[in-house]
């Protein structure tokens, strides 16, 4: 346990060694759809270099959420030199699937046209969400050279996705598929199209591009089982991805408490330290 402790200690110490000026640009307008507008929140560190970027999605079955609740999820990254872009985008009754992944596809497409002006490196665009947000960072990130939409991603390439207990195969997670399922609006009438649900499961998306990818998952998570991750994990690394599972022991759907929450952050933070090396 003391060990544990001072290895979330030491992944973490920029908390309170180092101390930057940051700047923030809330509700950017990203994209226009019809009367709706997408927007973002920007934080950037003050430095002369570019910067590594981590563009965070938020949860909520593609049914509910808000960026505006998701600032403490974000900002050990923030408190660790990174700038975020907490991104938004259409619910389920808002516009159905694929209007989510399509609106976090010009979300990255904004980011990397204005990358310049906004100091962010390019090379270390980093994807992560947690639960439906998870499910569409990883979807952006592994099918970006083959999805379809409004705003092409063909050219780009993460360099990581973290995904925090999200579904990987639709097809197989009942809250999607089954009729009345806390997130089968999403999907819609199109729920029973086979071939148009697994556009939507990051698990269809395997390629050569190999990228880093983190999972953190819960023992204990019932609205997203561990499965989900576990599924893709192994078929990522039997495809020669550099893969790794976190498991939060006794963790349920989120919200791990103040004990195993350090613990996941401290991952995180070496997991980016280890794959966005200039």
């Amino acid at each position: 346990m003391k060990l544990i402790r001072l290895l979330c200690l030491l992944c973490l110490m920029p908390l309170s060694m180092f101390s930057q000026s940051l700047s923030s640009r809330i509700d950017v307008i990203y994209t226009v759809k019809d009367n709706w507008q997408g927007r973002l929140d920007l934080y950037l560190p003050d430095t002369k270099e570019n910067n590594a970027l981590v563009i965070y999605i938020h949860g909520g079955g593609w049914t509910h959420g808000r960026k505006e609740a998701e600032y403490e999820k974000f900002k050990v990254f923030i408190e660790n030199g990174y700038a975020v872009a907490n991104v938004e985008y259409r619910l389920a009754n808002q516009a159905p699937a694929p209007a989510a992944i399509e609106d976090v596809q010009c979300a990255i497409a904004y980011l990397l046209k204005n990358a310049d002006s906004l100091k962010l490196d390019k090379r270390r665009f980093v994807l992560m969400g947690g639960s439906a947000g998870a499910h569409l960072a990883l979807l952006a990130g592994l099918g970006a050279s083959q999805m379809q939409g409004s705003c092409s991603l063909r050219q780009f390439k993460p360099a990581a996705i973290i995904s925090k207990y999200g579904p990987t195969d639709l097809l197989r997670w009942k809250p999607a598929m089954t009729e009345g399922g806390a997130s089968a609006s999403w999907l819609a009438d199109k729920r029973k199209d086979t071939a148009f649900v697994n556009t939507l499961s990051p698990i269809s998306y395997v390629s050569k591009d190999h990228i880093p990818v983190l999972f953190v998952h819960g023992d204990q998570d019932k609205t997203v089982p561990m499965l989900q991750s576990e599924t893709l994990y192994r078929k990522l690394k039997k495809h020669g991805y550099p893969a790794q599972m976190y498991v939060v022991q006794g963790g349920k759907h989120g919200n791990f408490g103040e004990v195993e929450t350090p613990k996941m952050d401290a991952v995180m933070i070496a997991f980016l330290r280890k794959y966005l090396k200039r």
